[in-house]
């Protein structure tokens, strides 16, 4: 009788320990195969085997969520919520020093295509969108708008007369005051000396008028520059 139960206790003691060994060789081999699915499964067994069953519960989730942000980063889906998160160690946070320098990337990428190079203002295909949007864009973004379009007068010449290097910083002094000038609109750089005012609201007309007043007795004050002190002049054309 004490040999059968020595041999009972055994071989339950051997299907207590083998199987769950045997389950995580099984886990093993699927994990070093990269297939990331679903590897959770319930077993029973010593404590120190249940152990290791958790350990690789947590691998295959940190291993799932590398997956997850490895795919979105190769998609180009810098937004994904599979981010928020980082996967532990240091693979995972390369990937979110790489998704960081990436989105930094798209946004001065994003922002160089939208905006002038040398005044920082939107650029041609930035305010003519704009416009475009405001009178022929979805019914929720229209509204009345008028447009001042600003012409530096012979600037050319003196763009040719006092080097390049002067006629940038007209160009910026100009970018400034029409900036300053109206906060609340969208001021553009067309292409060389031409800028652009969208003035947005319902009754525009006059304010359209007299913001252009403005723009003229502000564009007729000299400028300082690094040779010196420049005047301009400048004509403006109002449509609304």
């Amino acid at each position: 009788f004490v040999i059968l139960a020595t041999l009972v206790i055994a071989s339950t003691t051997v299907r207590t320990v083998v199987g769950p060994i045997s389950q995580l060789e099984k886990r093993a081999n699927v994990i070093l195969t990269g297939d990331l699915g679903d590897l959770r499964i319930g077993t029973r067994g010593p404590s120190d085997l249940m152990a290791v069953h958790g350990a690789l519960d947590d691998l295959t989730e940190s291993l799932q969520r590398i997956e997850r942000q490895a795919e979105a980063l190769a998609s180009g889906q810098l937004s994904d919520r599979v981010f928020d998160k980082a996967a532990p160690g240091q693979l995972g946070a390369s990937l979110q020093a790489s998704v960081g320098r990436l989105r930094e990337l798209t946004r001065s990428l994003e922002h160089q295509a939208s905006h002038d190079g040398l005044t920082g203002l939107p650029n041609r295909s930035a305010v003519l969108s704009a416009l475009d949007d405001f009178l022929t864009g979805e019914a929720s973004r229209r509204r009345p708008v008028s447009v001042i379009m600003i012409d530096l007068d012979d600037f050319k010449q003196l763009n040719d007369a006092l080097g390049h290097r002067v006629g940038d910083e007209l160009l910026c002094h100009t970018a400034d005051r029409l900036r300053d000038l109206s906060p609340d609109g969208i001021v553009g750089r067309l292409a060389g000396d031409e800028f652009m005012i969208i003035v947005q609201g319902s009754t525009m007309t006059m304010a359209a008028q007299r913001l252009g007043e403005r723009v003229l007795d502000s564009l007729t004050r000299p400028f300082a520059t690094s040779i010196g002190i420049i005047g301009l002049n400048a004509s403006i054309g109002i449509a609304s």
